[in-house]
């Protein structure tokens, strides 16, 4: 099955998202479906890996972006096309749940990749992505509706789970927990938000030569000084 082929079948087949509002995106090895509501977005969407005519799909998941979040982060980055580069607040990742039996798939680290070597495959993927719409991805957005839903859930979490709802986008996770914070008063906003700057100027000023380092530091010392002016 060539490329081509594949992506019309998708498109075609996806009338379930389309009838809920979503749009059709292809860009290089990814597909995903993508909706806007006033000041939030939507993307439910997968990438695959390609050898000559089969492929490994991968990374189904529901994102959603809460603008009053991104578009700070996006500024402290230097970013100023934000409605093109759309980075997303929450997210959640599809499991082995709902995967048709007649449906061959690897697991490693709950993280599930789906070989289709033919249309028949790729139809059986199509009724996974459906299902996991269905009955995982609504339910997600239906649970997060606002950042207080956000920050309920992070409070009776663990650190070490936030990042199974807080992306890592732009290795901005920390930036996003902290609006966050900052937004629902939590008490624990100041003393984050003072040690990670300490811990992040520690670190550009020990490896100057870093630019990654040097480019997280600075878009911080942005970021830092927009929470504590608005």
């Amino acid at each position: 099955m060539d490329k081509r082929t594949l992506i019309d079948l998708v498109k075609n087949s996806c009338n379930f998202l389309e009838q809920d509002g979503y749009k059709f995106n292809h860009v290089e090895s990814m597909i995903f479906y993508t909706k806007s509501i006033e000041n939030e977005r939507y993307k439910i969407g997968f990438s695959w890996n390609e050898y000559g005519e089969e492929y490994e799909f991968y990374g189904v998941s529901v994102f959603k972006c809460f603008d009053i979040v991104e578009m700070p982060i996006s500024q402290a980055f230097g970013n100023d096309s934000f409605n093109i580069y759309v980075d997303y607040t929450i997210g959640k990742v599809a499991n082995a749940e709902f995967i048709p039996s007649q449906l061959k798939y690897s697991l490693w680290r709950n993280a599930v990749t789906i070989p289709i070597k033919s249309e028949a495959d790729l139809f059986l993927f199509i009724e996974f992505l459906e299902s996991f719409y269905l009955k995982v991805a609504k339910l997600f957005l239906e649970q997060f509706k606002s950042l207080l839903d956000v920050a309920s859930w992070l409070d009776n979490h663990t650190m070490n789970e936030h990042r199974n709802l807080l992306t890592s986008l732009n290795d901005a996770m920390i930036f996003r927990k902290l609006f966050i914070l900052k937004y629902v008063n939590n008490p624990e906003f100041s003393d984050l938000l003072e040690s990670y700057y300490a811990y992040l100027k520690e670190k550009a000023e020990k490896d100057s030569e870093n630019i990654f380092l040097k480019r997280d530091y600075e878009a911080f010392k942005k970021f830092k000084n927009y929470l504590l002016t608005e």
